[in-house]
């Protein structure tokens, strides 16, 4: 754990290790409209250790689990919204991760971003603490939403070990699924520095991938890396990496797996990158995932040439996706048809696979 100059709370600097569980547990008061006092009685605490709860001075991870499901149960009782009270265990998981890379979190075999395939929900929330970026479950809440504060200094330490931790890693397979996380996390760094050591990274990894080699663990990493560097405004890797990655049907399956993961269509924990591979797509049936990449459609999305092959690679497959929700496909084909009018430049591939979805969409449109 993270250690604190203060380790009862009473110090004005938060711990990095509660900062993101606190901003949550501060939205859903915010939410639920009552005042610190007012909620710590509720909970039947002290004010003071409420308060410092919710600025990380007394980081929500280090309360007793017994103490945490009471609060949980009460706010429940209150009518907290259930993904406000998903994100505090998420959030907490988040906050327990940097205290870990900010302490001893420099040994790749038990680093916690080698033990587990984190979703989009977990980096929401930590890209939340290093950029400010309100979480995409946060954004349809109404008023101002509070942001958690991790210090300037322990964002710098924090990017500085991880990508110590990548380098000691190397190119072993078993260290990919740290690497590519480390990736992808380091993409939020928009210091000099972060942006060379990704640019390195790239060099080193396209030395791994080759045409041809269909589905590899390598392959994972590579696709990480170069949506990271698109993210930084460089999309060239990533659309070397659909034209010359995504060439066959293990390939196309892996990252569709990847997206369902990703976006909490497929629910399953998933410890290494394997469960992606195979050629076949999971049991996932694909409806969220669609939503969640035609909301991608954007000319501001820095992967957005990804997430056009990807919707056109799923409706490939599943093309069926079209009939299961009619105001999708309508969102579907304005938002390909905004794509096709803009200045943007995607490049042939995704044009033509933009054109194919807008006759796809239109078709579907006509019958339904």
């Amino acid at each position: 754990m993270a250690q604190t100059s203060d380790p009862t709370g009473t110090s004005s600097t938060p711990d990095p290790e509660g900062v993101i569980s606190g901003a949550v547990l501060r939205l859903i008061r915010t939410q639920l409209d009552l005042s610190q006092e007012q909620i710590a009685e509720v909970l039947g605490v002290d004010a003071n250790t409420y308060k410092s709860w919710e600025t990380g001075r007394r980081p929500l991870p280090r309360i007793s689990v017994q103490r945490l499901r009471a609060v949980t149960r009460t706010l429940t009782r209150l009518g907290t919204d259930p993904l406000l009270l998903d994100q505090i265990d998420t959030a907490i998981d988040v906050d327990l991760t940097i205290g870990q890379i900010l302490t001893d979190g420099q040994n790749p075999a038990h680093h916690p971003l080698a033990t587990l395939v984190h979703t989009r929900t977990w980096h929401d929330l930590l890209a939340w603490a290093l950029t400010g970026t309100r979480p995409s479950a946060l954004r349809g809440l109404d008023g101002s939403i509070p942001k958690p504060r991790l210090a300037v200094t322990d964002r710098t330490r924090l990017f500085d070990s991880l990508r110590v931790t990548a380098e000691r890693a190397g190119n072993d397979p078993s260290s990919t699924l740290l690497r590519r996380q480390v990736f992808y996390i380091a993409s939020l760094d928009e210091a000099t520095g972060g942006r060379d050591w990704l640019a390195r990274q790239e060099r080193l990894e396209l030395r791994r991938l080759r045409p041809g080699d269909s589905w590899t663990p390598g392959w994972v990493a590579g696709r990480s890396l170069a949506v990271a560097r698109a993210r930084q405004g460089d999309p060239d890797q990533l659309r070397h990496f659909i034209r010359t990655q995504l060439a066959d049907d293990r390939q196309e399956a892996a990252n569709l797996n990847y997206w369902a993961n990703w976006c909490g269509e497929d629910l399953r924990p998933a410890v290494t990158d394997d469960f992606m591979a195979g050629g076949d797509l999971g049991t996932w049936r694909g409806a969220g995932l669609l939503r969640h990449l035609v909301t991608g459609l954007d000319p501001a999305t820095p992967h957005v040439a990804l997430t056009i092959h990807s919707v056109w690679a799923l409706l490939g497959r599943r093309p069926w996706l079209l009939d299961d929700d009619h105001t999708l496909t309508t969102d579907l084909r304005l938002r390909v048809a905004r794509l096709l009018d803009d200045l943007l430049p995607l490049g042939e591939q995704a044009r033509r696979e933009l054109e194919q979805l807008q006759y796809a969409a239109r078709t579907r449109g006509r019958a339904a």
